[in-house]
């Protein structure tokens, strides 16, 4: 990926986003302790702090509801892998965790992670800030056999549902 943004210009992106929620949140592991932001954009973040893209995947008025053993997720998605683009990212994750390709996806805003804890030994993502893009998308076809095996996916313990919207 590449270079992070300075401080200034990641606090120059948040002043052209809407703040939604904030949370806090500890990952277990390494121990990390989040505040996470939800924010409304109209721009993608900086690409260098985007560490995932997610998306809330509708098929006409449904929304899909990703359904796995220990919770319930409406934003599947995943990893960019290096120097891949954002939308890149999107199509290709939302094909291996539910099966279908997308048609359109327009940007909803970002989710932003600031770490309240020390950098734990060997952490190899951007620090003390990154971020996951999150779009809205329209589901276009269903692909048997996309899925890559993994705890997340339909194949492997997890069930996708499209439920009514009030869209």
């Amino acid at each position: 990926m590449t270079r992070l943004a300075p401080p200034t210009a990641l606090r120059s992106y948040f002043a052209r986003c809407t703040p939604l929620a904030e949370e806090f949140e500890a990952w277990p592991g390494p121990g990390l302790r989040l505040r996470v932001t939800t924010c409304l954009a109209r721009e993608a973040p900086p690409a260098a702090h985007v560490t995932s893209v997610r998306a809330i995947l509708f098929r006409g008025a449904d929304v899909l509801v990703q359904r796995h053993q220990d919770a319930t997720h409406i934003l599947p998605g995943g990893r960019r892998e290096a120097d891949e683009g954002l939308e890149e990212t999107l199509r290709r994750e939302l094909l291996e965790e539910t099966c279908w390709t997308i048609r359109s996806a327009q940007l909803l805003g970002c989710k932003h992670f600031h770490h309240l804890s020390p950098k734990p030994t060997g952490y190899r993502y951007p620090y003390p800030d990154f971020m996951q893009a999150v779009y809205t998308a329209e589901a276009d076809q269903r692909v048997a056999g996309a899925a890559v095996s993994d705890s997340w996916v339909v194949d492997s313990g997890s069930e996708h549902l499209f439920l009514q919207s009030s869209r």
